[in-house]
């Protein structure tokens, strides 16, 4: 207790933080508390929306890595099938990583058999590999539309025709990933399909964005041999599309090579002027005069009379043809760089 002021009388001391600051300083708090108790909702709102992120995020880096290193380990097993290798994954991460510098194991004689044409791929089997050049673009195809078959490759519609069969061979692959690039096709394209037995070559003879449940463009037409590639469109929407589209090439009648590229050849040597090609005592003049006129040119001397008739009655080796002479040009060129290095 502490005394007053008066003598003789006790006072009940002040509650200690009753002063002005520290009322204000606990109206504060107590503001506070209540804001964040209304925003708690909307805090655990952004949190939820972050895992959602990072989530999709780490979702699309799983399946663009999956769909990579699939796509470059079935080219690099394709190429190897083709030329009579046996390989498994393991072979490729040693070779990729320069682990093992073993080259993979032969086939046996009853693996390299060809399959019969009449042959139905099984689920997942790999039938090929599709490449446009102009567009960059490469893909393999197994068979099959399911979800786990075009997360990583383009897949062969089962209920239509094989590579090269008369009909329409369908094939179909997401918008987004391996058929992003087919947003700039055009007619006249060519598209190269390569089996362990055959290359095909198509050229692109029309486009067109039909709806999900037009089932005509997987149709055949006449005796022709198709191959119509689909995808999702437009390219750029957000969800699942609403429309579909449809490429259709048609296979060269040439047949099942594919082109090497094109060399220009390179042009045949001239034959050199033979005196012994007219027997005649005549032809062998009119070349004589020719050579000791090219001469006269490019040495501007005077020939002496008589050279005609004396070169024809010599009997020179007509086997071996004349001797080319620097034309006029090259020698005024040389002409000139020696005049100007004098001055220099």
């Amino acid at each position: 207790m502490a005394a007053s002021g008066v003598p003789g009388e006790w006072q009940v001391p002040a509650k200690p933080g009753l002063h002005s600051y520290n009322l204000e300083r606990r109206q504060r708090l107590s503001a506070d508390r209540a804001e964040a108790q209304k925003n708690r909702g909307l805090i655990w709102m952004r949190r939820l929306l972050l895992l959602l992120g990072l989530a999709g995020i780490g979702f699309y880096t799983y399946t663009y890595v999956d769909e990579t290193v699939y796509q470059s380990y079935a080219n690099w097993a394709f190429d190897q099938e083709i030329a009579g290798k046996s390989v498994t994954f393991w072979d490729y991460l040693r070779q990729f990583a320069g682990l093992s510098q073993t080259a993979p194991a032969e086939k046996s004689a009853s693996l390299t058999k060809t399959a019969p044409e009449i042959h139905r791929p099984a689920p997942g089997e790999l039938l090929g590999r599709v490449t446009i050049p102009r567009l960059n673009m490469t893909a393999v195809v197994l068979e099959g539309v399911d979800d786990a078959t075009l997360r990583r490759s383009a897949g062969h519609v089962p209920s239509t025709a094989l590579p090269g069969e008369t009909g329409n061979f369908s094939i179909a692959a997401h918008r987004d990933t391996l058929f992003r690039p087919l947003k700039d096709i055009r007619v006249g394209d060519e598209v190269q399909f390569e089996t362990a037995q055959k290359n095909l070559v198509f050229h692109v003879v029309s486009t067109k964005i039909v709806k999900p449940t037009d089932v005509s463009v997987l149709a055949p037409q006449g005796d022709s041999r198709l191959m119509t590639m689909i995808t999702c469109y437009p390219f750029y929407y957000v969800g699942s599309a609403p429309k579909r589209f449809i490429v259709m090439a048609r296979l060269d009648s040439a047949g099942a090579a594919v082109a090497e590229p094109e060399v220009p050849a390179a042009p045949k040597p001239a034959a050199p002027v033979r005196p012994d090609v007219h027997r005649s005592n005549t032809g062998k003049v009119h070349v004589s005069r020719r050579v000791a006129s090219a001469n006269q040119v490019t040495q501007g001397g005077v020939l002496p009379e008589g050279t005609e008739t004396v070169d024809a009655a010599a009997g020179t080796d007509a086997s071996q043809p004349p001797k080319k002479r620097p034309r006029l040009w090259s020698r005024l060129v040389h002409a000139v760089q020696r005049i100007s290095d004098r001055f220099d």
